[in-house]
């Protein structure tokens, strides 16, 4: 699907119960699944997916070894020198947000 503007919610998961409940009946319905992109010309305007950390599976209680340990570690660690990405304190001005992304 070619993206004209792409916007990224990062959340820390406080409340497993309720994330999961939350996940079933308000977010699901709106994450736009692999069949919907499969022809080009019915392809949404919209579409929303979601992707999880490793902290955000913990926080989940899901604990497979996936046998990554950038995964494991944080993409944010090294983000810079494994993706080329921008470093997140040169593009975030001082917030709360930005200094859960940080790597400690």
């Amino acid at each position: 699907m070619k993206k004209k503007q792409e916007l990224f919610f990062f959340f820390a998961i406080t409340d497993a119960t309720t994330f999961k409940s939350k996940l079933g009946s308000d977010i699901h319905p709106l994450i736009t699944s692999a069949t919907d992109l499969l022809s080009v010309s019915t392809q949404p305007t919209t579409a929303v997916n979601i992707a999880f950390s490793h902290n955000g599976l913990s926080a989940l209680n899901i604990t497979d070894n996936l046998n990554d340990t950038l995964f494991t570690q944080g993409q944010a660690l090294n983000a810079d020198t494994q993706l080329g990405d921008v470093s997140i304190s040169s593009i975030c001005i001082p917030c709360s947000l930005c200094s859960m992304l940080r790597p400690p």
